[in-house]
C-alpha cells in the first residue's frame, strides 16, 4: 500500500471556484475536501485533519480570517499551512493576517501554476 495522498481542505463559497480548486488539487495527486463556508470548514477540519487549507477570505458563516484564527487556536491547527485564495488584494490581507512562514496568498482569478507551486512547497516531503 502506497503513501496516502496529502489531504487539502478547500473553503470557498463560490461553487464554480470551489469546483475548479478541487479539480486542480486532485489533478496534482492530492485528496480534496470541500467546504462552502467557515462553519463547515471548521467541522471538516476537525473531522478530516487536512495537511493544508486553501481558504477564501470573504465567506458567509465565518470569514477566512475567523477560520484562520480558530485553526491557529487549536493544537492540531497551530502549525498548519494555509493558502488564502481571495479576491481581496494581497496587501490588504497581509495587514489583516499576522506574518507567518506557513502562509501564502493567491489572488483570484487563480493562477493554477502559482497555486500548484505553493501547494507543493508548503506540503514539502508530504507532496
Amino acid at each position: 500500500m502506497g503513501l496516502m495522498p496529502a489531504r487539502i481542505l478547500i473553503a470557498e463559497d463560490d461553487k464554480d471556484v470551489l469546483g475548479f480548486l478541487a479539480r486542480l488539487v486532485e489533478s496534482l495527486g492530492y485528496e480534496a475536501i470541500t467546504a462552502c463556508d467557515g462553519y463547515s470548514a471548521m467541522a471538516a477540519f476537525r473531522e478530516r485533519r487536512p495537511d493544508l487549507v486553501l481558504l477564501d477570505y470573504a465567506m458567509p458563516a465565518g470569514s477566512g480570517g475567523d477560520v484562520y484564527r480558530q485553526l491557529r487556536g487549536l493544537d492540531t491547527g497551530k502549525d498548519l499551512s494555509v493558502i488564502f485564495v481571495s479576491a481581496t488584494p494581497k496587501y490588504q490581507l497581509e495587514q489583516m493576517v499576522p506574518p507567518d512562514p506557513r502562509i501564502r496568498f493567491v489572488d483570484k482569478p487563480v493562477d493554477a501554476a502559482l497555486l500548484g507551486g505553493y501547494i507543493r512547497e508548503l506540503l514539502g516531503p508530504k507532496a
